[in-house]
C-alpha cells in the first residue's frame, strides 16, 4: 500500500485582507496591539519552504520562547527546522 501524504494548507500573508497585514496594523496603531508573532513576522519579512512568515514566527517563539534572548541564537538554527 502506498503511504498517504497529507496536504496542509498554510494561509500566506498575501491571502490576508490588507487591513489585517501586520505591517499595516502597525502603521495604524501602536506595537502593543500586535502579537509577538506578528512583530517577529515584520522583522523576518518572509516565511520558509512553503510556510507563511506568521507560521515561521510562531515556530521561532515556540522554539526559543517569548522571553528568550533571541540574539544569542544563530539564524541557521531558526531556519534549520
Amino acid at each position: 500500500m502506498a503511504a498517504e501524504t497529507e496536504t496542509r494548507y498554510t494561509a500566506m500573508i498575501r491571502d490576508l485582507p490588507r487591513s489585517e497585514l501586520p505591517r499595516e496594523r502597525l502603521r495604524q496603531a501602536e506595537p502593543s496591539v500586535l502579537s509577538n508573532a506578528e512583530l517577529i513576522a515584520i522583522l523576518l519579512r518572509r516565511g520558509t519552504g512553503g510556510e507563511s512568515v506568521l507560521t515561521t514566527s510562531i515556530n521561532v517563539l515556540s522554539l526559543f520562547g517569548a522571553a528568550s534572548p533571541a540574539w544569542d541564537v544563530a539564524p541557521t538554527a531558526i531556519f534549520a527546522r
